[in-house]
């Protein structure tokens, strides 16, 4: 009897059959193209059904309508505060035979200029053939960016490894949310990926095809957010560092330091391109924003970022509507905004621990997904990566920790996950890199786990339909998180089309109470009016009718907080829009509504400045710590010239505000004890941001 064969622990817990690498690369390299195709169709497909149903983000008529006003009238005005990029590329989907848009006039404050452009897309157009265009230009503008980074990725690494990281990244669900919406943080991730690979490939490979690209790309990366400066500046950082190196271990740089001038030049060209060349934002000196550039520099706490942006301006160094829109981002995205942030169920009104960034953008991506990106990080950093992938995975991974650390640091977590898109791409490399290790190897275990990994992410996130409010369990699941979090990655307005729907079929009484992502112009053209309290007379706590709440207003809030709404069943939920019927007590809704009319009263059409006053006053009694309110009292009575009331509600505000916004209040009430009241301007709001 022949002897029995011995079989090693290592043969028993391996897969001996394997094909080839050599087979698969060929194979990946042959058909790569065909492949990356495929993926993209696959990915696109998947986008559409997940969110055929949504209606329009907040923000997305508006910036269609802005798109279409710089194409037609030359003229940038309209919401500055994101660079025209995107909002180009939508509008053009939108020519005046579609969009009835008239040339925009004198617009003041943000609300009048959102009005302005919803009222164009919304009631004087048809907003669903002007989303269904501009969902098609989104796909497709968005697939081209997808094959690109496929294409780059393929050089910088292998084809198994760009095909993989391709769809990891098509799978996360927050990207396919992203892929048919008219913003700009889908584009600025892929833009920066783009950039980060074509800044390795010019350093590895010296091409002056690569240089020019890498000057397009980082052009149309600074054309697309004001946040992609965070982008920029560590991959000119790290260029700069390649150069000391090479300069300091005498290997040539000279021409690599030229490749890359020129690349910078390229870049500040393409910027200035989309611009039209122009410092003004409409072709005249006199400025036409909805806010002058000097006082929107102003509103600004940070007397280094106010120095800064007003040599830019000063020099004419970037055009004046790129400056506003800087200075807004700033404002808002690293001094903060109005309102409460809820991170885990703690309310914060402070700027947020740390650490908070980090965790926004782990409940988004799929637990499987983290932890085979986990794995790749941990292949790099122990050195099992082969040195020619282990460079640019470096360089990958240091754009990414500088731009997480600095919104960590910096950043206002308001946006959720939107704010970080640029880490995703990212997740999906490291990942795919990962992968394409492991299923090389002949480990069994290694297989079980990277296999029951992306499955795990295919089944949590896959099913879902209305992608957008997609959380993992860290967060307690989609259905869940609203409790827990209350940032535009729970929940940004698409939820509208089933409040509209269900509003005509139930509510026949008019006593609907709106307080969802939708304005009064959207709720206008769908025909739907809203409860109108009679403001002249005292209004009762207790309030009856039906309630169309997004579910991130339910969490328990320190002001305008809707407690009897919490504790009750909603009649109907559809996702993150609850809805209920019946009387509720609800101080903080009333007081809500009546600041909101007030607000209306003050900053759009037909002001009444002395029964905005008036309403403030009973706002002020039901919420005593507003201090918005108080900074639009003490305005009030500033235009009065009444100094020692203005000075008291700026005190009340200064005592009440978070730390963000004492530094403009105290500035406020030292500029009226050193001038005459006529020589001070009013205090800006933070609400209005």
């Amino acid at each position: 009897m022949a002897p029995s064969p011995q079989v090693s622990l290592a043969e028993s817990t391996s897969l001996p059959t394997l094909p080839p690498a050599r087979s698969i690369g060929a194979a990946t390299q042959r058909y790569f193209i065909v492949l990356v195709l495929f993926v993209v169709a696959c990915g696109v497909s998947r986008s559409m059904w997940a969110t055929a149903l949504d209606g329009f983000t907040f923000d997305e008529a508006y910036h269609i309508a802005a798109g279409a006003s710089y194409l037609r009238f030359h003229d940038f005005r309209v919401n500055p505060e994101h660079p025209p990029l995107v909002k180009l590329i939508a509008g053009s989907t939108a020519p005046p035979s579609i969009l009835h848009l008239s040339p925009p006039p004198h617009l003041e404050g943000k609300d009048q200029e959102r009005e302005y452009a919803e009222t164009a897309v919304y009631i004087d157009s048809n907003p669903q053939l002007i989303q269904r265009r501009a969902r098609l230009t989104m796909y497709a503008f968005h697939s081209i960016l997808f094959v690109v980074l496929a294409l780059l990725l393929r050089r910088l690494f292998d084809p198994p490894i760009a095909l993989l990281t391709l769809g990891i990244l098509l799978l996360d669900p927050t990207v396919a949310a992203h892929m048919p919406v008219v913003m700009t943080d889908l584009p600025l991730a892929l833009f920066g990926a783009i950039s980060v690979a074509l800044a390795a490939l010019v350093l590895r490979d010296g091409r002056r095809s690569d240089a020019l690209w890498l000057g397009l790309s980082c052009g149309l990366l600074l054309a697309t957010k004001h946040s992609a400066p965070l982008i920029a500046l560590p991959v000119a950082g790290g260029c700069v560092l390649y150069l000391i190196y090479s300069a300091a271990k005498h290997l040539p740089w000279k021409r690599t330091a030229a490749l890359l001038a020129a690349s910078a030049i390229l870049a500040g060209t393409v910027l200035w391109g989309i611009y039209g060349f122009r410092y003004t934002e409409s072709g005249t000196a006199t400025q036409q924003f909805n806010r002058t550039l000097e006082l929107k520099i102003s509103d600004l706490q940070s007397l280094h970022s106010r120095a800064a942006l007003t040599f830019l301006s000063r020099f004419h160094l970037a055009p004046r509507p790129y400056i506003w829109g800087l200075a807004d981002t700033m404002r808002a995205g690293l001094e903060g905004r109005t309102g409460e942030v809820h991170v885990f169920g703690h309310i914060y009104e402070t700027r947020p621990p740390h650490w908070v960034p980090l965790a926004l953008v782990a409940i988004k991506i799929p637990l499987g997904t983290l932890a085979v990106m986990l794995a790749g990080v941990l292949l790099l950093l122990l050195g099992k990566l082969q040195p020619a992938f282990r460079w640019p995975l470096l360089a990958f991974l240091a754009a990414g920790l500088f731009f997480l650390v600095f919104v960590c640091l910096k950043g206002v977590p308001y946006a959720g996950v939107r704010h970080l898109l640029f880490l995703l791409p990212l997740t999906a490399l490291f990942s795919g890199v990962a992968l394409e290790r492991i299923f090389r190897g002949r480990s069994r275990l290694a297989w079980t786990f990277a296999i029951a990994a992306v499955l795990a992410a295919c089944v949590s996130s896959l099913p879902q339909r209305r992608i957008w409010e997609y959380h993992n369990l860290l967060a307690g699941g989609s259905a869940n998180a609203w409790k827990y979090f209350n940032n535009e990655s729970v929940d940004i307005g698409q939820r509208s089309t089933e409040l509209i729907a269900f509003y005509k079929a139930h509510v026949t009484d008019h006593d609907g109470h709106v307080g969802y992502w939708i304005s009064d112009v959207v709720l206008k053209s769908a025909s739907i009016p809203t409860v109108e309290f009679d403001f002249d007379k005292p209004i009762s706590a207790d309030v009856s009718g039906w309630f169309f709440t997004e579910a991130t207003s339910l969490s328990p809030h320190h002001r305008y907080d809707l407690a009897a709404l919490r504790e009750a069943t909603p009649v109907v939920r559809y996702g993150n829009l609850m809805i209920y019927h019946g009387t509720y007590h609800l101080p903080g809704y009333v007081a809500g509504a009546i600041y909101w009319r007030a607000h209306q009263l003050t900053y759009l059409s037909s002001p009444d400045p002395v029964k905005a006053e008036a309403l403030l006053r009973r706002v002020i009694e039901l919420e005593p710590h507003s201090y918005t309110v108080r900074i639009e009292l003490g305005n009030f009575a500033l235009k009065r010239q009444d100094v020692p009331a203005a000075v008291s509600w700026y005190r009340g505000a200064l005592q009440d505000a978070p730390p963000q916004y004492r530094s403009n209040i105290a500035e406020q009430i030292a500029k009226l004890a050193a001038n005459a009241p006529s020589a001070v301007p009013p205090l800006h709001n933070p609400a209005l941001e």
